[in-house]
């Protein structure tokens, strides 16, 4: 009897695909409260608690919430709109007041792409950037908007078929890949700029399915790029780019057997963790710098593979989802000084216990 039964009658499908109970639990910058997704009804609804969870509050917003980000901590950007409609923003408060509709979900979802949030700007809290194809169906521009008043300015203008924008260090819009149909097939071109007023300039183009190089992240000097590379590879690898000589430098991490799926860049410069799919996920730290505690986490979870999903400006706290074959994702709060790690729920608890 007991888990054992349970296990041998195998969980519906649906059970797998079904709103998890708890999502996207992340910190807000000073790490003092938390942000939930929490299913209700079909959907899902926004929850913000302290971090010792003494009152947990739904904040009872006008719209089905997709996503969304701690900007301060007292202001949050939502991803809002029905799953099958090209998303909008909003902003909301902590508290629940002064909920504001900053890009209005697209009524058209076949053309659009909707708005979405591309980086938020520490030196300048009101504002964030968003990418939004108002202007031109499927060429999203990018816009600072105020998160307050919803005021918006165009920063740069989408000339026709780019798809990405990425931002360096300092919130400047810097790169972006456009597609081309040419006599050859589909090509993609990745075109660089400096700052908000220089032209941008070809700094790499690939065939679907050749070699080619994708962005990561800028380096602490935004001058050098790490990206994801296949050039000359079986599997991506990552390595700098150097944006001013405009060259492929040194591999910075490998594995001959798997791809680079993220990279997480140091605070203070280089690469503080890779992260590979191979068999298993695989998170490596090429400075050798494993942060401190994860020894310890890896004897609380043991057989689990866990990562950090958010963390606070400072570090000293972070939330912790574990994962493993039989466990479909528990997230964790944890504290660097003193160490402590407290369970904040399960993401689909009808599934523990359940899987072979």
């Amino acid at each position: 009897g007991g888990a054992g039964a349970m296990a041998e009658t195998a969980p519906p499908a649906e059970a797998f695909f079904a709103t998890p109970a708890i999502d996207a639990v992340r910190l807000a910058p000073s790490g003092e409260h938390l942000g939930a997704l929490v299913a209700a009804g079909s959907g899902r609804q926004l929850a913000v608690m302290p971090v010792s969870r003494s009152r947990a509050r739904v904040l009872s917003i006008p719209a089905a919430v997709r996503d969304y980000r701690w900007v301060t901590d007292e202001r949050l950007v939502l991803a809002i709109g029905a799953s099958d409609r090209a998303p909008g923003l909003a902003a909301v408060n902590r508290d629940g007041s002064g909920y504001r509709v900053l890009a209005a979900p697209a009524g058209d979802p076949a053309r659009r792409e909707g708005a979405t949030l591309l980086d938020i700007l520490p030196r300048q809290p009101a504002d964030v950037l968003v990418v939004d194809d108002r202007r031109q169906a499927g060429a999203p521009d990018v816009y600072r908007v105020n998160v307050f008043t919803g005021e918006r300015a165009l920063v740069a203008r989408n000339p026709g078929r780019v798809l990405r924008w990425w931002t360096d260090r300092l919130g400047r819009v810097r790169l972006s890949l456009a597609w081309l149909h040419g006599s050859q097939g589909l090509r993609y071109v990745l075109r660089h700029r400096f700052g908000g007023d220089t032209g941008w300039q070809r700094l790499h183009e690939a065939r679907l399915g050749g070699p080619f190089i994708s962005p990561l992240a800028f380096d602490a000097d935004n001058r050098h790029l790490f990206v994801a590379s296949s050039v000359g590879r079986d599997t991506t690898a990552v390595q700098r780019y150097d944006t001013v000589t405009m060259t492929l430098g040194e591999v910075v991490h490998a594995r001959p057997d798997a791809d680079v799926s993220a990279m997480e860049p140091a605070p203070g410069g280089g690469v503080a963790s890779v992260r590979y799919e191979a068999q298993t996920p695989v998170q490596v730290y090429p400075g050798g710098e494993e942060p401190a505690g994860w020894e310890w986490l890896n004897e609380q979870l043991p057989g689990l593979e866990h990562r950090v999903v958010s963390r606070s400006r400072d570090g000293e706290r972070a939330v912790i989802l574990a994962r493993g074959d039989r466990e479909p994702g528990r997230f964790y709060l944890f504290e660097r000084e003193p160490r402590r790690l407290e369970p904040l729920g399960a993401r689909l608890p009808w599934l523990e216990g359940r899987l072979g």
